[in-house]
């Protein structure tokens, strides 16, 4: 029964559009609890004094009738009269200005305390968020792209802070005010209480099914713009591959058919809202009709005791009760929306995860157990593609000490085996063992613990080298490491040396994925990061894979040496690394089908000895070549260092012509301005960074006058207003339909004071009928007016809501094609990591709606009834009307400062937001590290850290903010309380009568209530601005050049023609802009011809994956040139550039398409690519038959960032991406270093064949690969030191000979 009740509640809870408020508030702590007793006394305090201020108001006006009534000639009233009249007038004023006091403490109370609260509970709800995520086992991570995760932070919780701050607090009050309200309208007249809400059903009913529409539409407008978001994440995160493919304007596309489908949702949520709303407004204006009809009837009939002031307190009553549910709507709407996008966090919070490694329950095991690993038949598919099983009847022992190699071909489960001893995954039958104890027994975060892993695609975080080392340790022990510990750690890794030649040495921060480092430097860092723990079990998936030879050959011994005394597992391609292994096992289709030595498997001449033949494994040094040999180019070889010297002298002679006298900064304009303000001068060309190139002019630096300019730049309003206008046929008609809609206040106080003014005028008995006569054509006023407001409110409230989605939806684009049109630089800086500028898409552009839609609406509103009423005003009587406009400017100051002291606040939000995105993001794109390091909770902390910066300053700005709120709202309160003393004197006077008082103040005072309102949401307006002044900056960055669609990139390449392919770099000196200090480059020179393979060599860090990124001009060069056809590449069109070259990089990025369309990425030029030049491709790459075998073949779905494939199998798709565009220019970097030895024989070969007629530039440290180069270049130190064939370099015997023979030439 139990487990049914479970079940049921499961099934309910998944049908729910919204969170429940049981769910949300059950994370809320006992100052949470205290906030929410607070902010409700106050609400209540606030929605009791409102409607109390009906009665005062209505005793009033009954004192002010009846003393006209019985007085009709004041001047002639005698003294006592007056005085009983003023004293009656005194006393309700002095009720009204404790109402004042009380509503004023009471709104403080209020949005104080639902504010910090708010903000409590969303940060409390954001860090079990995270650590729900976090704690996630892998499978779910498969199926989830972090970008999911960086929307839900930067949207869906903003929205759940809106359902929960002071919106929710002004609902609360609204409510209490309605109740109020109508408790007090039966109190004093139930059977007129009861006529004007007979038609409360209908409002009703229409709030019901208008909420469940809204919740709807919301949830399905979130997840829309969530993976939307989860698409830009992933083209920012992998922008150099979009860059060089030229994706950038089919990424745009994407993301904009991704935004399409939430802005019809967001237009469906608008048109609901504005058909419940409008039937509401226009139900309570037939109520007035209904209630002015039969209130006189009462009033008449002899047996109803009910006087004017009974009338308009029951009135008023009622109608407050009708105007706080009207002015309740928007507040609800953000409760909804807020508990709407709560769901979706709420669902990935609640989940329990299969594999927990903070809270798993299993044992640890003895200070001294074995390290006995046993695979006791094991099954396993991904839980993605469980058609497919990797793993089948798998068994294996390896023990205590021992060292094991696994060796096969990709996608064989090699790198599977190590991910399952880590529990990434648990098999789907059979069982893993750790010293006899199934492995799903052991508490997993205690079992990770003491695995020490490297794997074939290193992952740094964004912090310094330091602390990347130091996170090898177990958490707990993680402050007891001393910088001398990092050093040894460093040391042995061989990083120890290029760490020190850094400015900031282990302080230097790596970058987002450590993308200022090299690919090499980057693995040296992940191997001094496994070593530090000295861990019992080591596990190394191609751990050297990145390295130069001489490096490589280093830290191999290190990593035997630290192989000694614990179990090691080895993935390696190199066969050569694993040949003194204590056993080398042969995976084959997820089963072991040879293990044992070398020696022993080299006799056995089967799968491993054929792979030692594909490898050419040899013992021996290497045969030096015949000396005929050297005859081709002996001469230019001989003195390397000579010839590097005459070429720099012939780029100094050439600088004297051509180049600047000093260096040029890399982001000179782009970084600092904005397009409108500072403009290259004519004749200049603007790089892709930004800087501005015309043979190196440098007279375009930025000036004070500049920095000024900018300073003075105020927020662009006509330039949001001129995007709003885009739409100018639904906006004109809302905003007319919206003045229209405001003048329905000061008409119904012209309507009721005409009608109250009767009842001094005429007598209730004797002229009953004329009084009933008049009433009835003020009832039909009210209903048309109820017409009108139904039309209008319908008009408005859905037109503005188009308005705003649309431009939400432009604003987004915009931003995004900005963002994807900045140069790399722009993306090197920590401040524009993906996180951050996924948070600013989904956070500005959103926030922009707070100059449209709802508010909008309101400020129209606020305009005409404040315009009409003042002019009615002052027809009525200047002196009443003078003193009401006084009271105006307090408002609009309490609404200034509240605006002002909110703008900081947003500032800070907004920092925060994107900081905490950020990490979110980090970790989530690297959830296998995290996890394999156990360092859940060092990331949650650091994002509680983030989440607490700002909060002592949140508060006493929250504080300001709601007092001043506070004030705005209670103004009006105050001004009744003068108007009535006022008004009572101009009446005892005879210069006012009670008809005109009424219009006055129901115009003007409620007009003030409007704009009490307005102030509210001015904070809303505030933050649009913020947001829209943000997305301004970061379209002004734009360089000069505009995305273009396949087909017009076509048309304007088609006269440039194809390239030769001839490369040459002159004297090329570079550094990156971010770290200024640390040259790569050092006056660089090589050429390559048509047709030929240069293969760049060298250790890693001196420059080889830089040239590359110059050559495809991710970055420009300080000093020197880079020609492609004898032109300078600055003066080439970028895209025509790009679009000549291809490159397959060392950690191959796949996008979440599909495998056709991935391969068909490579050529962005086309609209469409034939599927038979995709196969030939993948034939090429050798990848055909992995895709033909899958169940979907190239339709298969990669997952995120290729995460559904192996390393090997990412590698080819990514070689068929490069192959299918047909370049002139082939870029390869490491092309093959993620490839068995029979797939990387296969693939060589596919580049070898595909390299005809075309030039390649090849960066490998598997030397073997090219030793049929047409032309080696050995860099050192960012420097042309040697330059040769394999054969004429080896004869040299020097820096090239001892690449070579570092290691086992089986490798070279």
């Amino acid at each position: 029964m139990h487990q049914r009740k479970k079940i049921s509640e499961k099934i309910n809870s998944d049908k729910r559009t919204s969170a429940s408020l049981g769910q949300i508030l059950k994370y809320a702590t006992k100052y949470d609890h205290l906030f929410i007793f607070i902010g409700i006394f106050g609400s209540t305090l606030a929605g009791v004094n409102w409607p109390l201020l009906n009665v005062t108001f209505g005793k009033v006006v009954g004192v002010f009738v009846q003393f006209e009534h019985e007085n009709p000639n004041q001047t002639e009233t005698h003294d006592e009269t007056r005085d009983k009249f003023m004293y009656n007038v005194y006393y309700w004023s002095g009720l009204t200005f404790i109402s004042f006091i009380l509503f004023v403490v009471g709104n403080l109370l209020t949005l104080y305390s639902f504010q910090l609260l708010a903000f409590n509970l969303a940060n409390n709800i954001k860090r079990r968020y995270f650590h729900s995520i976090i704690t996630q086992e892998l499978a779910w991570h498969d199926q989830h792209n972090s970008g999911e995760f960086a929307a839900r932070i930067a949207s869906d919780f903003k929205k759940f802070e809106n359902g929960f701050n002071e919106n929710l607090g002004l609902l609360i009050y609204n409510v209490v005010g309605a109740a109020m309200n109508l408790i007090i309208g039966f109190w004093y007249g139930w059977k007129l209480s009861l006529a004007i809400v007979a038609m409360a059903p209908l409002i009703v009913i229409t709030s019901f099914v208008m909420t469940k529409f809204q919740s709807h539409y919301t949830q399905k407008e979130l997840t829309e713009y969530s993976s939307a978001s989860s698409v830009a994440e992933e083209a920012i995160s992998a922008i150099r591959t979009v860059f060089a493919f030229s994706g950038q304007y089919k990424e745009l596309k994407r993301y904009e058919t991704r935004l399409h489908p939430a802005m019809v949702y967001g237009f469906k949520r608008n048109i609901v809202n504005a058909i419940g709303n409008s039937i509401n407004w226009a139900t309570l204006y037939v109520s007035f009709a209904v209630g002015l009809w039969y209130g006189v009837k009462l009033i008449i009939s002899p047996t109803d005791v009910y006087t004017i002031d009974d009338i308009v307190i029951i009135f008023w009553g009622i109608t407050g009760c009708g105007y706080n549910i009207g002015y309740a709507a928007p507040f609800y709407e953000s409760f909804q929306i807020g508990k709407t996008s709560a769901k979706s966090i709420m669902d990935i919070l609640e989940r329990r995860s299969k594999i927990d490694s903070m809270h798993s329950r299993g044992k640890t095991l003895r200070t001294n157990f074995k390290t006995d690993i046993e695979f006791k038949n094991v099954y396993f598919g991904y839980p993605t593609r469980p058609d497919i099983r990797i793993l089948q009847g798998l068994n294996l022992k390896i023990k205590c000490g021992e060292i094991v190699a696994l060796v096969g071909f990709s996608g064989s489960g090699k790198s599977t085996i190590i991910q399952l001893i880590q529990r990434y995954y648990d098999p789907d039958s059979g069982e893993i063992q750790l010293d006899g104890v199934n492995t799903r027994d052991i508490h997993t975060g205690w079992l990770r613990g003491q695995i020490g892993v490297v794997g074939q695609e290193p992952v740094l975080f964004d912090t310094s080298i330091e602390e990347n080392i130091r996170m090898g340790m177990p958490i707990d022990q993680m402050d007891n490491v001393t910088i001398e510990d990092i050093e040894q750690a460093a040391i042995a890794a061989n990083a120890h040396e290029f760490i020190s030649k850094l400015p900031d040495k282990y302080k230097t921060y790596v970058g987002d994925r450590g993308k200022q480092l090299s690919g090499g430097q980057k693995q040296r860092i992940a191997i001094a990061r496994a070593l530090i723990s000295n861990p019992k079990i080591l596990l190394l998936d191609e751990a050297t894979s990145a390295l130069d030879l001489e490096s490589e050959h280093i830290v191999q011994e290190v990593l035997n040496q630290a192989s000694k005394g614990r179990t090691t597992i080895i993935i390696a391609h190199r066969l050569s690394t694993i040949k003194n292994a204590d056993r080398i096992l042969f995976i084959e289709q997820g089963r072991l089908v040879e293990q044992g030595t070398h020696q022993h498997l080299m006799k056995l001449k089967n799968k491993y000895f054929n792979l030692v033949m594909a490898q050419q494994i040899e013992t021996n040094e290497p045969v030096l070549p015949k000396k005929q040999t050297l005859l081709k180019s002996q001469s230019s070889t001989l003195e390397p260092l000579t010839l590097q010297q005459k070429r720099r002298a012939t780029h100094s002679q050439f600088e004297i012509l051509a180049s600047p006298s000093r260096p040029i900064p890399v982001s000179r304009t782009r970084t600092l301005t904005y397009e409108s303000v500072i403009r290259p001068k004519a004749g200049t060309v603007v790089s892709e960074n930004g800087s501005v190139a015309d043979c190196y002019k440098d007279d375009e630096e930025i000036t004070k006058e500049d920095l000024e300019n900018l300073k003075r730049n105020k927020f662009p309003h006509m330039r949001l207003i001129k995007l709003i206008w885009m739409d100018k046929f639904y906006f004109i008609i809302a905003f007319i339909a919206a003045l229209l809609y405001g003048l329905s206040t000061p008409i119904y106080a012209f309507i009721f004071g005409e009608f109250v003014y009767l009842f001094t005028l005429y007598d209730i008995k004797s002229q009953s009928d004329y009084i009933q006569e008049q009433t009835n054509i003020y009832a039909m006023y009210f209903l048309i007016l109820a017409t009108c407001i139904l039309i209008c409110c319908i008009i408005q409230i859905s037109l503005f809501g188009i308005v705003g989605e649309k431009l939400t939806k432009r604003l987004r684009i915009m931003a995004y094609s900005a963002i994807l049109q900045q140069e790399v630089t722009f993306f090197d800086n920590p401040e524009n990591s993906a996180g951050a500028l996924c948070s600013r898409l989904a956070n500005d552009a959103a926030n922009v709606q707070g100059a449209t839609g709802l508010r909008v609406s309101m400020i129209c509103q606020a305009v005409s009834t404040l315009i009409v009423s003042v002019v009615m005003g002052f027809m009525c009587n200047w002196r009443l009307s003078l003193l009401s406009m006084t009271l105006l400017p307090l408002i609009a100051f309490a609404s200034v400062i509240s605006s002002s002291a909110y703008s900081s606040q947003a500032g800070n939000e907004n920092e925060s937001s994107e900081k905490s995105s950020k990490i979110i993001i980090e970790v989530i794109n690297s959830i296998r590290t995290v996890v394999s390091l156990h360092k859940e909770q060092y990331f949650l902390d650091k994002f509680e850290d983030t989440l607490m910066k700002n909060y002592r300053s949140f508060k006493w700005k929250c504080f300001i903010k709601a007092l001043m709120i506070s004030f705005a709202l209670g103004v009006q309160f105050f001004a009744y309380t003068i108007v009535f003393l006022y008004g009572g004197f101009l009446i005892s006077k005879g210069l006012l009568d009670s008809g005109n008082f009424f219009k006055i103040v129901e115009s003007m005072i409620w007009g003030s209530v409007v704009v009490g309102q307005s102030a509210v949401l001015s904070s809303d307006y505030t933050k649009a601005k913020i947001a829209a002044l943000n997305i301004f900056k970061m379209i002004d960055r734009k360089p000069i050049k505009d995305l273009m669609p396949a087909y017009l990139m076509q048309e304007k390449f088609t006269n440039q023609g194809r390239s030769d392919g001839k490369i040459s770099f002159r004297g090329v000196h570079f550094h990156y802009p971010l770290r200024p200090n640390l040259p790569i480059l050092n006056g660089l020179s090589f050429k390559a011809s048509k047709g030929e393979k240069v293969s760049l060599v060298g250790a890693s860090g001196c420059g080889k994956s830089t040239s590359i990124q110059l050559l495809e001009r991710f970055y420009d060069c300080i000093r020197g040139k880079v020609y492609l056809d004898d032109k300078n590449i600055l003066e080439l069109d970028v895209d025509w550039l790009r679009s000549q070259m291809a490159l397959v990089s060392q950690e191959p990025v796949l996008f979440s398409y599909s495998i056709r369309d991935n391969i068909a990425y490579g050529d962005n030029f086309r609209e469409t690519v034939p599927f038979d030049e995709i196969v030939h491709a993948a034939q090429m790459a050798n990848v055909h038959d992995f895709i033909k075998n899958l169940p979907q073949g190239y339709d298969t779905p990669v997952g995120s960032k290729g995460a559904q494939l192996s390393g090997g199998q990412k590698q080819r798709i990514a070689i068929a991406r490069a192959l299918v565009r047909d370049p002139s220019i082939l870029l390869l970097d490491e092309a093959t270093s993620a490839l068995d030895t029979a797939s990387e024989q296969i693939v060589q070969d596919a580049l070898n064949q595909a390299s005809k007629d075309r030039t390649c530039l090849v960066i490998a440290h598997r030397l073997k690969t090219i030793v049929n180069s047409d032309k080696i270049i050995v860099i050192d130190r960012g420097q042309n030191v040697e330059e040769g064939t394999h054969d004429e370099l080896i004869v040299l015997k020097k820096k090239y000979w001892k690449l070579y023979n570092s290691g086992d030439s089986s490798t070279s």
